[in-house]
Protein backbone atom coordinates (compact mmCIF):
# COMPACT_ATOMS: atom_id res chain seq x y z
CA UNK A 1 0.00 0.00 0.00
CA UNK A 2 1.08 3.43 -0.81
CA UNK A 3 2.47 5.65 2.86
CA UNK A 4 0.45 8.37 0.97
CA UNK A 5 3.51 10.51 -0.07
CA UNK A 6 4.59 11.82 -2.96
CA UNK A 7 7.23 9.13 -4.51
CA UNK A 8 9.69 9.86 -6.99
CA UNK A 9 9.64 9.87 -10.96
CA UNK A 10 13.14 8.36 -11.66
CA UNK A 11 11.24 4.28 -11.68
CA UNK A 12 8.77 5.46 -14.41
CA UNK A 13 11.30 7.45 -16.45
CA UNK A 14 13.96 4.10 -16.30
CA UNK A 15 11.19 2.26 -17.69
CA UNK A 16 10.19 4.34 -20.60
CA UNK A 17 13.79 5.02 -21.23
CA UNK A 18 14.85 1.59 -20.98
CA UNK A 19 14.55 0.67 -24.80
CA UNK A 20 16.88 2.97 -25.99
CA UNK A 21 19.52 1.05 -24.15
CA UNK A 22 18.78 -1.46 -25.89
CA UNK A 23 19.04 0.34 -29.56
CA UNK A 24 22.22 2.03 -27.85
CA UNK A 25 23.71 -1.30 -28.10
CA UNK A 26 22.39 -2.79 -31.10
CA UNK A 27 23.64 0.10 -32.97
CA UNK A 28 27.03 -0.29 -31.94
CA UNK A 29 27.41 -4.38 -32.55
CA UNK A 30 25.71 -3.25 -36.31
CA UNK A 31 28.51 -1.24 -36.63
CA UNK A 32 31.50 -3.79 -35.05
CA UNK A 33 32.71 -0.32 -32.53
CA UNK A 34 33.73 -3.32 -29.87
CA UNK A 35 35.53 -5.59 -32.91
CA UNK A 36 37.62 -2.15 -33.81
CA UNK A 37 38.35 -1.33 -30.36
CA UNK A 38 39.54 -4.93 -29.88
CA UNK A 39 41.70 -4.04 -32.76
CA UNK A 40 43.69 -1.50 -30.68
CA UNK A 41 41.50 1.52 -32.68
CA UNK A 42 40.47 3.79 -30.00
CA UNK A 43 41.39 7.46 -31.07
CA UNK A 44 37.95 8.57 -32.62
CA UNK A 45 38.92 9.97 -35.94
CA UNK A 46 40.46 6.74 -36.75
CA UNK A 47 37.61 4.99 -35.42
CA UNK A 48 34.83 7.12 -37.00
CA UNK A 49 37.27 5.94 -40.74
CA UNK A 50 37.19 2.31 -39.39
CA UNK A 51 33.58 2.04 -38.85
CA UNK A 52 32.07 4.20 -41.54
CA UNK A 53 30.75 6.68 -39.51
CA UNK A 54 30.21 10.32 -38.88
CA UNK A 55 32.45 11.88 -36.20
CA UNK A 56 29.71 13.29 -34.60
CA UNK A 57 27.29 10.73 -34.52
CA UNK A 58 30.13 7.76 -33.68
CA UNK A 59 31.39 10.16 -30.64
CA UNK A 60 27.77 10.51 -29.47
CA UNK A 61 27.33 7.34 -29.24
CA UNK A 62 30.59 6.01 -27.92
CA UNK A 63 29.83 8.50 -24.97
CA UNK A 64 26.43 6.83 -24.61
CA UNK A 65 28.14 3.16 -24.23
CA UNK A 66 30.33 4.75 -21.84
CA UNK A 67 27.72 6.50 -19.21
CA UNK A 68 26.01 2.51 -19.84
CA UNK A 69 29.05 0.62 -18.58
CA UNK A 70 30.31 -0.90 -21.99
CA UNK A 71 32.94 1.31 -22.88
CA UNK A 72 35.45 2.98 -20.47
CA UNK A 73 36.86 6.34 -21.99
CA UNK A 74 40.62 7.57 -21.09
CA UNK A 75 40.91 11.54 -22.31
CA UNK A 76 39.87 11.04 -25.76
CA UNK A 77 40.38 7.62 -26.21
CA UNK A 78 37.54 4.75 -25.68
CA UNK A 79 38.72 1.22 -23.76
CA UNK A 80 36.76 -2.43 -23.94
CA UNK A 81 35.57 -3.24 -20.75
CA UNK A 82 36.04 -6.68 -19.10
CA UNK A 83 32.54 -7.56 -20.24
CA UNK A 84 32.52 -6.08 -23.57
CA UNK A 85 35.38 -7.72 -24.59
CA UNK A 86 33.96 -11.01 -23.86
CA UNK A 87 30.67 -10.63 -25.06
CA UNK A 88 31.02 -8.17 -27.32
CA UNK A 89 33.70 -8.38 -29.90
CA UNK A 90 33.01 -10.44 -32.82
CA UNK A 91 34.62 -13.51 -33.05
CA UNK A 92 34.53 -14.06 -28.99
CA UNK A 93 33.79 -17.93 -27.85
CA UNK A 94 31.00 -15.98 -25.79
CA UNK A 95 29.89 -13.34 -28.60
CA UNK A 96 26.33 -12.21 -27.91
CA UNK A 97 26.03 -10.29 -30.68
CA UNK A 98 23.46 -13.31 -32.66
CA UNK A 99 20.97 -12.26 -29.32
CA UNK A 100 21.43 -8.54 -30.28
CA UNK A 101 20.14 -9.58 -33.94
CA UNK A 102 17.47 -11.38 -32.47
CA UNK A 103 16.44 -8.97 -30.01
CA UNK A 104 16.18 -6.21 -33.08
CA UNK A 105 13.79 -8.50 -34.98
CA UNK A 106 11.35 -8.63 -32.01
CA UNK A 107 11.07 -4.75 -30.86
CA UNK A 108 7.91 -4.57 -33.48
CA UNK A 109 6.07 -7.52 -31.27
CA UNK A 110 6.67 -6.11 -27.90
CA UNK A 111 5.27 -2.95 -29.32
CA UNK A 112 1.46 -5.03 -29.53
CA UNK A 113 2.24 -6.34 -25.87
CA UNK A 114 -1.10 -4.05 -24.97
CA UNK A 115 -3.28 -6.04 -27.56
CA UNK A 116 -1.54 -9.48 -26.50
CA UNK A 117 -3.10 -8.69 -23.06
CA UNK A 118 -6.25 -7.68 -24.14
CA UNK A 119 -6.87 -10.62 -27.21
CA UNK A 120 -4.59 -13.15 -24.83
CA UNK A 121 -3.20 -14.56 -27.96
CA UNK A 122 0.40 -14.42 -29.14
CA UNK A 123 1.30 -11.47 -31.58
CA UNK A 124 2.93 -14.50 -33.14
CA UNK A 125 2.76 -18.30 -31.34
CA UNK A 126 6.45 -19.57 -32.56
CA UNK A 127 5.64 -22.82 -30.35
CA UNK A 128 3.61 -24.08 -33.29
CA UNK A 129 5.45 -26.00 -35.56
CA UNK A 130 5.35 -24.39 -38.44
CA UNK A 131 6.75 -20.88 -37.01
CA UNK A 132 8.92 -22.71 -35.27
CA UNK A 133 10.09 -24.33 -37.83
CA UNK A 134 11.59 -20.61 -39.20
CA UNK A 135 12.02 -19.18 -36.00
CA UNK A 136 14.38 -21.61 -33.94
CA UNK A 137 17.25 -22.26 -36.46
CA UNK A 138 18.04 -18.28 -35.85
CA UNK A 139 17.43 -18.44 -32.02
CA UNK A 140 19.34 -21.20 -31.18
CA UNK A 141 23.02 -20.21 -32.29
CA UNK A 142 22.44 -17.30 -30.17
CA UNK A 143 21.29 -19.06 -27.46
CA UNK A 144 24.98 -21.42 -27.36
CA UNK A 145 27.12 -18.96 -25.79
CA UNK A 146 25.31 -18.62 -22.50
CA UNK A 147 23.95 -22.46 -22.35
CA UNK A 148 27.28 -24.32 -22.68
CA UNK A 149 29.79 -22.74 -20.16
CA UNK A 150 26.62 -24.09 -17.77
CA UNK A 151 26.11 -27.33 -19.27
CA UNK A 152 29.98 -27.96 -18.92
CA UNK A 153 30.17 -26.44 -15.22
CA UNK A 154 27.32 -29.13 -14.51
CA UNK A 155 29.62 -32.15 -16.45
CA UNK A 156 32.65 -31.36 -13.96
CA UNK A 157 30.17 -31.06 -11.19
CA UNK A 158 29.18 -34.46 -11.36
CA UNK A 159 33.05 -35.61 -12.84
CA UNK A 160 31.69 -36.88 -16.42
CA UNK A 161 34.39 -38.56 -17.78
CA UNK A 162 35.15 -39.87 -14.45
CA UNK A 163 33.06 -41.08 -12.20
CA UNK A 164 30.15 -40.66 -14.78
CA UNK A 165 30.92 -42.26 -18.14
CA UNK A 166 29.04 -44.47 -20.62
CA UNK A 167 26.00 -42.12 -20.58
CA UNK A 168 23.14 -42.25 -22.63
CA UNK A 169 21.72 -39.10 -23.45
CA UNK A 170 18.25 -37.41 -24.61
CA UNK A 171 18.73 -33.75 -25.62
CA UNK A 172 15.26 -32.93 -26.31
CA UNK A 173 14.90 -29.84 -28.38
CA UNK A 174 18.56 -30.01 -29.18
CA UNK A 175 19.12 -26.70 -30.56
CA UNK A 176 22.56 -25.72 -31.36
CA UNK A 177 23.84 -29.13 -28.38
CA UNK A 178 24.84 -26.48 -26.05
CA UNK A 179 23.42 -28.45 -23.20
CA UNK A 180 25.00 -31.90 -24.08
CA UNK A 181 28.00 -31.26 -26.35
CA UNK A 182 30.20 -30.58 -22.88
CA UNK A 183 29.23 -34.16 -21.66
CA UNK A 184 30.36 -35.89 -24.80
CA UNK A 185 33.65 -33.99 -24.68
CA UNK A 186 34.56 -34.71 -21.22
CA UNK A 187 33.77 -38.28 -22.18
CA UNK A 188 34.31 -40.48 -25.61
CA UNK A 189 32.01 -43.52 -24.18
CA UNK A 190 28.98 -40.56 -24.18
CA UNK A 191 26.54 -40.91 -26.70
CA UNK A 192 23.68 -38.24 -27.16
CA UNK A 193 20.79 -38.50 -29.07
CA UNK A 194 19.70 -35.09 -30.26
CA UNK A 195 15.79 -34.37 -30.95
CA UNK A 196 14.64 -31.70 -32.34
CA UNK A 197 12.89 -30.06 -35.85
CA UNK A 198 14.90 -31.06 -39.03
CA UNK A 199 15.32 -27.34 -39.47
CA UNK A 200 17.04 -27.16 -36.11
CA UNK A 201 19.04 -30.15 -36.71
CA UNK A 202 21.32 -29.03 -39.10
CA UNK A 203 22.67 -26.00 -36.93
CA UNK A 204 22.55 -28.93 -34.13
CA UNK A 205 25.07 -30.75 -36.45
CA UNK A 206 27.06 -27.51 -37.20
CA UNK A 207 28.06 -27.28 -33.76
CA UNK A 208 28.72 -30.92 -33.05
CA UNK A 209 31.09 -31.05 -35.67
CA UNK A 210 32.77 -27.69 -34.98
CA UNK A 211 33.32 -29.24 -31.18
CA UNK A 212 34.65 -32.74 -32.70
CA UNK A 213 31.99 -34.89 -31.56
CA UNK A 214 30.03 -35.96 -34.28
CA UNK A 215 30.54 -39.82 -33.89
CA UNK A 216 28.86 -39.26 -30.22
CA UNK A 217 25.55 -38.42 -31.80
CA UNK A 218 22.34 -39.49 -33.35
CA UNK A 219 19.57 -37.39 -34.77
CA UNK A 220 16.03 -37.72 -34.82
CA UNK A 221 14.02 -35.59 -36.19
CA UNK A 222 10.48 -34.88 -35.31
CA UNK A 223 8.29 -32.20 -33.16
CA UNK A 224 9.16 -33.10 -29.19
CA UNK A 225 5.26 -33.37 -28.55
CA UNK A 226 4.65 -35.96 -30.80
CA UNK A 227 7.91 -38.14 -31.20
CA UNK A 228 8.09 -41.26 -28.66
CA UNK A 229 11.22 -40.70 -25.90
CA UNK A 230 11.08 -44.73 -25.23
CA UNK A 231 11.18 -46.68 -22.31
CA UNK A 232 14.72 -47.10 -19.82
CA UNK A 233 16.59 -46.24 -22.93
CA UNK A 234 18.55 -43.28 -20.84
CA UNK A 235 20.72 -41.80 -18.35
CA UNK A 236 20.12 -38.18 -18.38
CA UNK A 237 17.04 -36.50 -20.35
CA UNK A 238 18.45 -32.75 -20.56
CA UNK A 239 15.22 -30.36 -21.42
CA UNK A 240 17.21 -26.81 -21.81
CA UNK A 241 15.17 -24.31 -21.82
CA UNK A 242 12.00 -25.91 -23.49
CA UNK A 243 9.24 -25.90 -20.58
CA UNK A 244 8.62 -22.39 -20.83
CA UNK A 245 7.39 -22.28 -24.55
CA UNK A 246 5.44 -25.58 -23.31
CA UNK A 247 2.61 -24.46 -21.18
CA UNK A 248 1.67 -26.47 -18.21
CA UNK A 249 -0.31 -29.14 -19.48
CA UNK A 250 2.41 -29.71 -22.03
CA UNK A 251 5.39 -29.46 -19.17
CA UNK A 252 3.82 -32.10 -17.52
CA UNK A 253 3.24 -34.29 -19.95
CA UNK A 254 7.14 -33.89 -20.89
CA UNK A 255 8.03 -34.87 -17.78
CA UNK A 256 6.24 -37.88 -17.80
CA UNK A 257 7.76 -38.69 -21.10
CA UNK A 258 11.16 -38.38 -19.79
CA UNK A 259 10.22 -40.31 -16.94
CA UNK A 260 9.25 -43.07 -18.61
CA UNK A 261 12.44 -42.72 -21.20
CA UNK A 262 15.33 -42.67 -18.00
CA UNK A 263 16.47 -46.08 -16.71
CA UNK A 264 16.51 -46.36 -13.07
CA UNK A 265 18.54 -44.37 -10.78
CA UNK A 266 18.48 -41.63 -14.21
CA UNK A 267 18.47 -38.36 -14.01
CA UNK A 268 16.42 -35.18 -15.62
CA UNK A 269 18.09 -31.68 -15.97
CA UNK A 270 15.90 -28.66 -16.61
CA UNK A 271 17.48 -25.52 -17.52
CA UNK A 272 14.65 -22.52 -17.23
CA UNK A 273 14.07 -19.22 -15.69
CA UNK A 274 12.91 -19.23 -12.13
CA UNK A 275 10.66 -16.79 -10.95
CA UNK A 276 10.23 -17.08 -6.90
CA UNK A 277 7.36 -18.99 -5.30
CA UNK A 278 5.16 -15.52 -5.03
CA UNK A 279 6.08 -14.58 -8.38
CA UNK A 280 7.06 -11.27 -7.55
CA UNK A 281 10.95 -11.01 -8.71
CA UNK A 282 13.27 -11.46 -9.72
CA UNK A 283 12.45 -8.83 -12.56
CA UNK A 284 13.85 -10.79 -15.71
CA UNK A 285 11.82 -14.18 -15.42
CA UNK A 286 9.05 -12.28 -15.20
CA UNK A 287 9.59 -9.74 -17.67
CA UNK A 288 10.06 -13.40 -20.05
CA UNK A 289 6.70 -15.02 -19.15
CA UNK A 290 5.62 -11.69 -20.86
CA UNK A 291 7.76 -12.77 -23.81
CA UNK A 292 6.57 -16.04 -23.87
CA UNK A 293 2.79 -14.00 -23.85
CA UNK A 294 3.71 -12.39 -26.86
CA UNK A 295 5.52 -15.38 -28.84
CA UNK A 296 3.44 -18.63 -27.63
CA UNK A 297 0.18 -19.69 -26.92
CA UNK A 298 0.65 -21.33 -23.72
CA UNK A 299 3.86 -20.60 -22.49
CA UNK A 300 4.97 -19.26 -19.48
CA UNK A 301 7.71 -18.98 -16.93
CA UNK A 302 7.30 -21.42 -13.67
CA UNK A 303 8.56 -21.33 -10.09
CA UNK A 304 10.94 -23.97 -8.70
CA UNK A 305 7.90 -25.10 -6.38
CA UNK A 306 5.97 -25.83 -8.93
CA UNK A 307 8.65 -28.05 -11.43
CA UNK A 308 9.30 -30.06 -7.84
CA UNK A 309 5.25 -30.79 -7.44
CA UNK A 310 5.27 -32.00 -11.52
CA UNK A 311 7.91 -33.98 -10.99
CA UNK A 312 6.58 -35.90 -7.92
CA UNK A 313 3.46 -36.32 -9.82
CA UNK A 314 5.56 -38.14 -12.26
CA UNK A 315 7.56 -40.29 -10.48
CA UNK A 316 10.61 -38.65 -9.87
CA UNK A 317 12.60 -38.26 -6.65
CA UNK A 318 15.17 -36.48 -4.97
CA UNK A 319 14.36 -33.29 -6.79
CA UNK A 320 17.01 -30.44 -5.72
CA UNK A 321 18.10 -27.19 -7.45
CA UNK A 322 21.43 -26.49 -8.50
CA UNK A 323 22.93 -23.08 -8.49
CA UNK A 324 25.57 -22.75 -11.07
CA UNK A 325 26.76 -19.72 -13.41
CA UNK A 326 23.33 -19.65 -15.02
CA UNK A 327 20.90 -16.98 -13.50
CA UNK A 328 18.43 -19.49 -12.43
CA UNK A 329 19.34 -22.92 -10.67
CA UNK A 330 19.41 -25.66 -12.64
CA UNK A 331 16.69 -28.28 -11.67
CA UNK A 332 18.02 -31.58 -10.91
CA UNK A 333 15.27 -34.98 -10.22
CA UNK A 334 16.11 -38.90 -10.30
CA UNK A 335 13.97 -41.43 -11.40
Amino acid sequence: MSNGGVGRPEKVLDALWAHTHTQILIAALELDVFSFLSQGIRNLEELASAVGADRRGLEILLNALTGLGFLQKHNSSYHLTPDSEAYLVRGSPRYLGKMAEIMATQMERWKDLANVVRRGKPFEAVDVEEKGREFFPHLVEALFPNNYPVARELGQRWRVGTQMKDLRILDVAAGSGAWSIPFAQADPGTHVTALDFPEVLEITRTFVQRHKVEAQYAFVAGNLREVDFGEGAYDLVVLGHICHSEGVARTQDLLSKSYRALKKDGRVVIAEILPNDRRDGPPFPLIFAANMLIHTTEGNTFTAAEFRRWLQASGFSQVETLQLSAPSPLILAMK
